[in-house]
């Protein structure tokens, strides 16, 4: 994704719950119950997607880049 970025110079709009994704955007927006809750930079957001997680989030056994969600 960096990379596709980079060469071509595009916007991508990514929908995850994964928040290594996070770490290639730009901005980084915060939908909770169909609202807008965020809009800005990943160091702002990080408490907010502590905050209103649903899913606690952990490394998988795939690896450090790889989270799932555990209820």
């Amino acid at each position: 994704l960096k990379r596709e970025l980079a060469e071509n110079h595009t916007t991508t709009v990514v929908v995850s719950h994964n928040k290594a994704f996070l770490e290639a955007a730009d901005v980084v927006m915060i939908i909770n119950s169909g609202k807008i809750v965020y809009k800005g930079s990943l160091e702002g957001a990080m408490p907010l997607l502590d905050d209103l997680s649903v899913c606690t989030y952990r490394n998988s056994c795939e690896g450090d880049r790889d989270a799932g969600c555990y209820r």
